[in-house]
C-alpha cells in the first residue's frame, strides 16, 4: 500500500500552460471510455507509446522524465492521458488493482476523488496514490479544459 502524496507544483505556471496547449492541440484524441449509466463517451484519450519518436510522445517521455526525478526514484511501465473538454467530461469512479500511478494535470482545476478524499489538483502539480477507487465528477460548471497524464510505476 502506497500513502497519496500531492505534489503541488512539479511544474511552474508557464511550463503547464504551455504543455497543456501543446497537448491539446498536437495528440490526435480517441473517444475515451464509454459510460453505459450516462450513455456518453466520458472523455477523449491517447495511449502514449515510448517507442514512439514523434515529437507528441519524445514531447510526453520528457514530461514523465522530469516529474518522476522530482517525485523520486520511480520507474514507470505505462503513460495514458486524458483529455477533459470541459466539466462535462468525468472519468466515472474505477480502481486499477494492484497498481500505483502518478497523476500529472495541466489546465482547468477538477475535483479529483481518491477513496473517500476530495483533492483540487493545480495545473503543473501531481498526485502519487496506490490502487484506491479515484475518479474525476462532472462539473457543468467548468467551461475550460483539463488534460491528465496517468504515470503508472514501480516504487
Amino acid at each position: 500500500m502506497i500513502k497519496t502524496q500531492y505534489f503541488e507544483q512539479i511544474f511552474d505556471a508557464d511550463t503547464a500552460e504551455s504543455t497543456y496547449t501543446f497537448l491539446k492541440d498536437n495528440i490526435s484524441w480517441e473517444q475515451g471510455i464509454y459510460s453505459k449509466s450516462k450513455g456518453k463517451y466520458s472523455r477523449k484519450a491517447y495511449h502514449h507509446n515510448p517507442e514512439s519518436d514523434t515529437i507528441v510522445d519524445i514531447f510526453i517521455n520528457n514530461l514523465v522524465h522530469t516529474a518522476l526525478d522530482k517525485v523520486g526514484n520511480c520507474q514507470y511501465y505505462g503513460v495514458y492521458l486524458n483529455y477533459y473538454m470541459d466539466g462535462t467530461n468525468f472519468c466515472p469512479n474505477h480502481s486499477h488493482k494492484g497498481t500505483k500511478q502518478l497523476v500529472l494535470s495541466f489546465g482547468a482545476v477538477r475535483t479529483l476523488t481518491i477513496g473517500k478524499k476530495t483533492y483540487e489538483p493545480k495545473s503543473g502539480s501531481g498526485i502519487l496514490f496506490g490502487s484506491s477507487i479515484h475518479g474525476i465528477p462532472e462539473e457543468p460548471e467548468i467551461e475550460d479544459g483539463r488534460i491528465s497524464i496517468a504515470i503508472f510505476i514501480t516504487k
